[in-house]
Parts: C-alpha cells; structure tokens; sequence
C-alpha cells in the first residue's frame, strides 16, 4: 500500500522533527543551515552558539553572515561564497543574509546526535542519506587544496564506530584570491529503526560547511501490521470430516485500521501448524480443517504480511479445539451360519452396524483398527480391516464369542468394544488329521513287541547250542544208559548182536558230546545162574561195549568196565518183565556219587529271578526271568517253563512292559543235535506320551521251532524259526488345532522270526580259535487297523492299514582266545562285521569292530571276572563299550554280574541267581 496523503499523517503520528526539503525526503538534521539566532553582525563571531550541534576537539566555530554582495574583507579574508550552499550557485537568495559554518585558526570536528525513528511496528533496515557543502577560503596569496569529510558513528559523540559506507569527502582544489563554489559530497546507508547515531562534520581552517542533511523518504516505512490471537475453542470442529473456522482477519489492522476483509492488502501463510497436518489459511483469513485430523487443541500460528512487503509482517494464534467423534461398536451374532471348524472360514464383517461420528464406519478399513481382545478360546482367529472374521482350520466344534475393541485410527485410544458370536460345527472328516501320529505311534508298538518276540526266540536257539556245546557227564550218562538198554547179545555170551550197531554208533555220539568225562560202563544181570557166573559174564558183556565205543572213535581214557551181575537189580527178578529191566548195560560218571539213575531223572534245576537294566539317550529298557526245567533221563528231554518280563522306553516317547510265558521241550535227538520247539504267550502295556497321550494293551501267541547241530566235529549250527500273532487294543488322545481327538480301536498282526548261526571250535598253535557267522530277522507285513475318532462329541470311524515292519542283521565274527599266567588268566580278541536293518526302519548300515576281553579262566577259581572293551564303526554310525561281570557261588547256586558302559552314555546293570534243585 502506498498512500503517499498518509505520509504527513504519519509523520506527525511518530512525532518526527526534521525539514522537508523536497516532496518525498525529509531531513532528521536540526539546524542544518546554521542560521543565525539571534541575528548578528557579519564577520567572526567567536564562541557563537551552533546548538544542536557540539563542537569536538579544536578551536571554537564561526558562523559568517553574507548577503548577495560579495563578502567585505575586513581582515584581507575572503570567507567563502556570498550565497548559499542549496542554491548550487544558481544566485537564488541573493540580498538574503546566508550563514555558514567555519572554523577559525586550526581544524575541528563538530557532531550532531539523533536517533533513527520508527516507522512501523516491525523494526526493519530504511535506507538514508547523508549529505553536505564543503567550500574553500580564499587569501590573496591562494588557499587549499583541503578536504572535508561527513559520515555516521554509533552512539553519541566522536567514540562509536564509523557506520560502514557512511563516509563522504569533498576534496577542492587549490584557489588563488577568488570566492570558492561549495562542493557537494552524499553517502546513502541504511539504519536501524529506534538505534542512536551521530551525525560528524570534519574538516581544516580554511574550509567552509553548509547544508548537512540526513533525509529518508517517508513513503519506504512499512506499513503497521497488527495480527492479533484469535480463540475457537468455544465451538468445537469435526475432525473426522473436517470444517472450517471464521476469519482470523475479524481482529487484525493494518495502520490501525481493519485489515481488509478480503485479502487485498495482506497476505496470510501458516507458519506453525501445531501437528495439524494440512491446515491452511484463506486469503479471507478462513481457516480450514482437514478431514482425520486427530482430536485436540490446537494453537495455529500464522503470519500476517503487507501485501506490497512480504518481509513486514506480525505473527498470532488461533487457537481451536478438534473433537473426538463417537464410535459405537455394535454386538454381532452368526450363529445362524455356522462356520467348519476342520477347514477353517469367515463368519461376516462386523463392521457392518458399526458407527463413527454418527455414521456408518467405512467397510474398506480406512477409518477404523480392529483387535481381538478375547478369542474365548479360538486361538488364531482373526478380524480383518474391513471387518471379516475369519475362523483358522481345525477349530474345535462350539460357541465363541469373540470380543473386540473398535478404534478410530485418527484418535487411537477413542474405542468402542463389541461382541460377534460364532459358531462352529464339524464339516469333514477328521481321522485324516490324525492318521500318519497314530500309524507311527502302533508301528512304535509292533516294533517293540516284535523286538522282545525275537530277543526270547534268539535265546533258546543259543540255549541249545550251549546244551550241545556243554552237555554234562551226568547227563551224557543218563543218556548212554538209556540208549545202552538197546544193546543185544548172544545168549550167555558177551558177542554183541550187529543189530546193535545203531545203538553203539548213538552212544558213542553221546559220549562224545562230554569230552573231558570219563564213565563207568557198568554190567547187570538177572538172578539166573550163580551169582559167579553172573559177575563174569556181565563182565565181558561191559568189556566187549568198551571194545565197541574205542572201535568207534570215543576217548575211552580213563572209562572202567565193571560187571556186577545180579547184585543191583532195579526191578524184581520174579517176573519176566523185571528180569528183562534187570538185563542192562549202565553208564555211570565216575566220581559222581549221584549215580542212580532213577534219582537223576528226577532231578530238575532252576534259577531266581534275573535282571538286566539299560539305560541310554534313548531310552530305558530292562529284561527279568524266571525258569524251571527238569530232565527226563528217560527221553533224554528237557521240560523248560519260563516266563520273562521286558521293559522299554524309547526315544520316541514309547514306554512297554512285556509278560511273556513260555513252555520249552528240547532234547538230544543224537549226540549231535539238540531240537526243541515252543508255545509262547505275551501281555503288553504301552504308555505314550508322543504326540498323543495314552495306552496300548496287547496279548499275543507265538510258536516256533529252535535247535542245535554239530554238523562235524568242531562244527556247529544253531537256528530258530517262529511266528507269533496277537492284537492290540490302543486308547490314545491327540492334540489338534481342532482340539483334542480322542482314538479308540485296535490291530491284528501276524509276524515271522527266523534267525541261524555257524559256529566253530579248534585250536591253533597257542589260541582256541571260535568263528562264528549267521543272521536274525523279522519280518510284519503290517496289519489292519480298526479306529474309531471322536472330537467335540462328533465320531467317525475308519480302517487304516499299517505298513510293513521289518529288521535284524548278518554277522560274522571270530574269537581268538589264549590262556596265560599259568592258565589262571584268559585273554580273547573277537573281530567281527555285521550289517543291521532296526525294526521299523527301512535303512541298513554296515560296519565293522572288535572286542578285547580279558578274564580268569573256568577253573581258575571259585570267584571270576572279565574286563571287555568293544568297538564298532559303521557308514553312519560308530560305538564302543566297556562291560566288567563278576560271579562267584554262593550257597547251593551262583551269582553274577556285570556292567556296561558305551560311547552312546548307555549304562547296562545287570545280575542273577541259579541254583539247582
């Protein structure tokens, strides 16, 4: 705005004292052209009062009156110019008395203080001009040349630094006896509204100054721009929509006077929104609101400017208050629409009936939050921005009702909280989910129940192979004596019959299973004849066997043939039939003196029940038993009633304890083979604890053949040959998403077991060779599984089908065994390979090892021990062990035990207690 009528206005307004010289500068100089006051004679007039201005260091000033007229010389002095300075020698004035300043005798500076007014509220930089005349004396003997400076200090007096480009000099030449014309010098800066200044005048004796001047123009002073607070928050806006507030113009001025209400002479920017984002202020001083600003006061300040001077402005707030909207969630229900738990769904939006600020809430999710704050036990579900409720696959059956909390996304903590109830059924089958836990957890259980089958089955084949191996004299008697019986000779003679070749060929296949033993072949008669004569011929009967058995290979060493005739009948000779049992050929141990054969076939042994615990990272397992057996001299048979508990826990989560039953018959076919068959049953505990929870009880028959060969002298063969059936009944609950899902049902298995070994005994040189190669195997081709599911009172029923269960292993290995420290000591080295596939598994591993045993010898002693070391690597798989075993008698039986460590942190504990009875 430039309003040049209000210049005047405003110049009175401020209270500005200077002297228009011109239509648009006004001079802040007082006394400028040092007129005198009051008026005195022309000439030198020392110490004459040149108020306001002060003189500085120098002599005291003069002010000289001239007229038109040249100037009269009253010393030969020429002062200067007869006429004034701002006529610029134009002659105007003349016959006017002019003064002027000069300083007599000597150099001075002279100043005058002001300070810069203000010319608008805003303090801001107006630009000034400084000017003034600066003339010469004049001598008849020439003057000059001489300088004369103006220019501005800081402050008050001579002391304040000099204003950067203030300073103006008139440089006049030299002048011989003629009136000097004034020489005009000017600076513009530009100065501080409201600071103090001075105004400084110097130059020598002989220069004259007029006319200072400092003038501004008027028409440069900002306007005055009063912007001042305005306050709304008496009427609150919407800030979900957003609104506008009146006119921060209503209050402002401009010089006092009211801003125009249109915007023509200002302009508004905002220059502080206080977090509100987005707000703007029309030409018209409107304020706007935009839409989601976040509720709360807010203290908006703005800049109010002249429209002509963008850099003078005023500053102010208006303050407005943004309001909260109501949100109001609204409770849902869907239980008219049931959604499938197994595979999961989406039940509706809830934002449907939901409002905000009074109107339905935006259903893209462009103005809301949503969170679940109680799924009542729906884990996983969800509410989607827009509102979708979505329920995760394998939610159990029920009615939930899920509580959420509704928040304007502007305004976080202005929520509302509502409920949707959903309801969920069971659309589909379910025992699919559960299907590969409950096969794996029942093959777990047909593994375990096969491994203890084939355990028990491997032992009686080893138990026959020890029988063949270490047949006791006292039963290789009875045996001899048994098939002696058969033996038939000429009457009154002692020529065997050859129809008893069969007979001798069998004891001495007997005898031959007993080395180390040596027996008395004794003869008896019935009571014909004399006693003499009974003696004799049962004598050469009994020689004439000896002679047989040498004939057939069989060490007779230190055998004694005896005849007794009728001196030991075992039956009476009154009858036929006793004579005959009386007529016999006996074998008896010598130096046993349980020599009656009656008594021995009565005889049985047994053992106290036995353990064995292992301990390992996978698992727990132990083995006990308890056996009968009796010996049936007669059939040459053993009668073994046995029964063993087992207990494992695997790595699997599967812990089973076993009862197995059994009833053994074996017995010497010949010297060299020993056959046995068995009936076996089995009850089964399995807890779980996998991924399901709960038992398995099976119960279960097994049958099989078993037996021992010697295929040559130090060759020998041992095999078992089985099958076992049973059925399983489980009850197992597993942990779904759904819930929990209970499984009830049983299977029916059917199982092969078979397993042989060759083995051998020689010596060579110093060692006592043992080879040893066979296999063990089982084999399931799985079974039918009968299961009935149920979850959330919802059942179904199915048959799954369990695969194949299959393992064992081929071995081989060779003891090498020598005594030493005077055949008190033993010490064996057994190398050995096999190749394994576990029950349950489908992989095979190989590998290789050894084991280093050192241990007292059988006869060493009452009390015996061994140390072993075994080691054993594979493709995949390395061992190693260490085992310790103790024994001694105690009592009418024997003790032992052992113990072992392997690389696997197993820890085997085992002990047992045989006694014959």
């Amino acid at each position: 705005m430039r309003k040049a009528a209000v210049r005047t206005a405003l110049a009175a307004l401020l209270g500005w004292s200077f002297t228009v010289t011109d239509a648009d500068a006004q001079n802040l100089i007082l006394n400028p052209g040092f007129e005198d006051s009051p008026p005195s004679s022309y000439g030198n007039n020392v110490g004459h009062s040149i108020s306001p201005w002060t003189i500085g260091v120098g002599n005291d000033p003069n002010v000289v009156r001239v007229n038109g007229a040249p100037a009269p010389d009253l010393s030969g002095i020429t002062y200067g110019p007869d006429f004034d300075a701002q006529n610029g020698g134009t002659g105007a004035g003349d016959g006017v008395f002019q003064h002027y300043l000069d300083v007599a005798n000597g150099s001075n500076d002279f100043y005058q203080s002001f300070t810069v007014p203000a010319c608008g509220t805003n303090p801001s930089d107006v630009d000034y001009t400084l000017s003034g005349y600066f003339s010469l004396r004049t001598a008849a003997t020439g003057g000059g040349p001489e300088t004369g400076t103006i220019l501005l200090r800081e402050g008050t007096g001579l002391a304040g630094a000099v204003v950067t480009g203030s300073t103006a000099t008139a440089t006049m030449p030299a002048i011989s006896g003629r009136p000097d014309s004034w020489h005009f010098t000017s600076a513009s800066v530009a100065l501080t509204q409201g600071q103090t200044y001075s105004y400084v005048v110097s130059m020598g004796n002989n220069v004259n100054f007029d006319e200072a001047s400092l003038t501004f123009v008027p028409s440069s002073c900002p306007d005055v721009i009063d912007a001042v607070d305005d306050d709304y928050s008496g009427t609150p806006v919407d800030g979900l929509n957003g609104d506008t507030v009146g006119s921060v113009l209503d209050n402002d001025t401009v010089n006092s006077v009211a801003a125009a209400s249109d915007g023509s002479d200002t302009t508004i920017a905002v220059s502080d929104d206080d977090g509100m984002t987005g707000v703007t202020i029309d030409d018209d001083g409107t304020i706007n609101i935009p839409a989601s600003t976040p509720a709360g006061t807010y203290d908006i300040v703005y800049d109010l400017c002249d429209e002509d001077d963008g850099t003078n402005c005023d500053s102010a707030t208006a303050t407005i208050v943004v309001e909260t909207p109501t949100i109001d969630a609204v409770d849902d229900d869907y239980s008219g629409s049931p959604v499938d738990g197994l595979s999961g769904g989406t039940a509706g939006s809830v934002l449907d009936n939901d409002t905000l600020g009074g109107s339905a809430v935006a259903t893209d999710g462009s103005e809301t939050t949503i969170t679940v704050t109680d799924d009542d036990g729906m884990t996983g579900v969800t509410i989607a921005d827009d509102g979708t409720v979505t329920v995760p696959a394998g939610t159990p059956a029920g009615s939930y009702d899920i509580t959420y909390q509704l928040c304007d996304q502007i305004n976080p903590t202005n929520c509302d909280s509502a409920t949707a109830t959903v309801v969920v059924g069971i659309g589909s089958s379910f025992i699919p989910r559960i299907e590969q836990e409950l096969l794996t957890i029942l093959e777990d259980d047909l593994a375990a129940t096969m491994g203890m089958q084939s355990e028990v089955m491997e032992g009686y084949a080893a138990g026959a192979l020890e029988r063949l191996k270490s047949r006791t004299g006292r039963e290789c008697a009875a045996a001899a004596s048994l098939e002696a019986r058969a033996i038939r000779f000429d009457t009154d003679k002692s020529i065997i019959k050859p129809e008893s070749d069969e007979v001798l060929d069998e004891i001495a296949s007997i005898l031959a299973s007993c080395r180390g033993s040596a027996f008395e072949i004794a003869g008896h008669t019935d009571s014909d004849a004399s006693d003499a004569y009974n003696v004799g011929l049962s004598q050469r009967r009994v020689e004439a066997v000896l002679h047989a058995l040498m004939q057939r290979g069989v060490d007779t060493t230190g055998f004694e043939a005896r005849g007794y005739g009728e001196s030991r009948p075992v039956a009476t000779n009154g009858s036929a039939a006793g004579k005959a049992l009386n007529r016999r050929v006996d074998f008896n141990l010598i130096g046993d003196q349980a020599d009656d054969l009656d008594r021995q076939c009565s005889e049985s042994g047994g053992s106290l029940p036995g353990f064995t615990l292992n301990a390992d990272d996978s698992g727990v397992s132990a083995t006990g038993n308890l056996d009968s057996e009796s010996y049936d001299c007669h059939a040459d048979r053993w009668t073994i009633v046995e029964g063993s508990l087992h207990y494992t826990e695997t790595d699997r989560g599967l812990t089973q304890g076993a009862l197995s039953l059994a009833f053994r018959r074996e017995r010497f076919v010949d010297g060299d083979s020993v056959r046995g068959y068995f009936i076996g049953a089995y009850g089964s505990h399995s807890d779980i604890d996998t991924t399901a929870s709960g038992t398995i009880d099976g119960v279960g028959l097994n049958a099989g053949i078993y037996g021992a060969e010697r295929l040559r002298d130090n060759l020998f063969l041992d095999y078992h040959l089985g099958g076992a059936t049973g059925i399983h009944e489980y009850d197992l609950a597993f942990d779904d998403a759904l819930g929990t899902i209970t499984a009830t049902g049983n299977y029916q298995y059917f199982a092969g077991f078979a397993g042989a070994a060759l083995s051998s005994e020689f010596d060579y040189r110093a060692y006592a060779l043992s080879p040893r190669v066979g296999f063990d195997y089982a084999y399931s081709p799985g079974g039918s599984v009968d299961v009935e599911a149920a979850l959330s009172g919802v059942s179904e029923t199915g048959t799954l089908e369990l695969d194949a269960v299959s393992g064992g292993r081929v071995f081989a290995e060779i003891r090498a065994e020598r005594p030493f420290d005077g055949d008190r000591m033993t010490l064996a080295l057994t190398p050995r390979m096999a190749c394994y596939e576990e029950l349950g598994g489908l992989d095979g591993d190989c590998g290789f090892g050894a084991s280093f045993e050192l241990g007292s010898a059988e006869n060493s002693g009452a009390f015996q021990y061994s140390v072993e070391v075994t080691g054993e690597r594979g493709s995949s798989y390395s061992s190693g062990s260490l085992r310790a075993s103790l024994s001694r008698p105690i009592g009418a039986g024997s003790l032992s035990a052992d113990a072992t460590m392997d690389s696997q942190n197993s820890y085997k504990l085992g002990g047992r207690y045989e006694v014959n009875f």
